[in-house]
């Protein structure tokens, strides 16, 4: 008997640079100094640029951008915001 070998597997294809996870505090004092963490996860076979940007609703508020070198990596940004209103509120990672 001839046996053929047949790969199976997830196909969907994987973007190089994702979000794997962000941090934010659950209350902050108004007029206070918060922090975002973002958490970006890379692999790719070539260097990557990335640039994160970040929102309240619609409003920009910072960006961050940078490169990953050639395999797998993590990098960790920090965007430091002040509370300016009171309230809930969302915030967009893009």
């Amino acid at each position: 008997p001839v046996v053929y070998a047949v790969g199976l597997g997830d196909t969907t294809p994987q973007s190089d640079v994702r979000i794997s996870g962000a941090q934010v505090n659950e209350s902050v004092f108004l007029g206070s100094d918060f922090t975002v963490e973002v958490q970006l996860q890379c692999n790719a076979s070539f260097a990557a640029p990335f640039k994160v940007d970040l929102f309240d609703g619609g409003r920009f508020l910072q960006s961050q951008s940078g490169n990953f070198g050639r395999g797998n990596g993590y990098k960790r940004l920090v965007f430091t915001l002040k509370a300016g209103q009171a309230g809930e509120g969302a915030l967009a990672v893009s």
